[in-house]
């Protein structure tokens, strides 16, 4: 009876494997925000580090970087005051900063590409708003 106790620990122990999160895409021009994005990345990638009881803030900031890809690790490198290796809320809050401005981008856009350019106007100054 024993015997079969101690196999029962051992594989409740045994942890589920879990497949790596996918690569956040910032520059991807499909459905909603950058922001609203990178806020479900996000949220998805909290739910990935709870499944695989990951708790050291220092490994969660590194499989953060990780996991979002090159693109975001390029990001996150310009940011300033992005704290320490043992960071990890202080690298989400700075890429959210990042992102977040930039919520309307594909409104903007869209208005850009609509607007209709006055004859007076030279192309810098309609690109920029300047009357010239």
């Amino acid at each position: 009876m024993e015997q079969q106790s101690h196999n029962l620990t051992v594989s409740m122990a045994h942890s589920v494997p879990i497949r790596p999160m996918p690569e956040f895409n910032p520059d991807a021009e499909l459905g909603a925000s950058v922001a609203t994005r990178w806020k479900n990345w996000v949220a998805d990638f909290d739910l990935f580090l709870l499944a695989s009881g990951v708790t050291d803030p220092k490994r969660q900031r590194a499989l953060l970087l990780y996991q979002a890809g090159a693109r975001v690790r390029e990001i996150f490198k310009q940011l300033p005051d992005t704290g320490e290796d043992k960071d990890y809320d202080i690298a989400k809050a700075k890429l959210l900063a990042h992102f977040e401005p930039q919520k309307n981008r594909r409104y903007e856009v869209y208005r850009f590409r609509k607007a209709v350019q006055e004859p007076r106007k030279l192309s810098i100054s309609f690109t920029h708003g300047f009357d010239l």
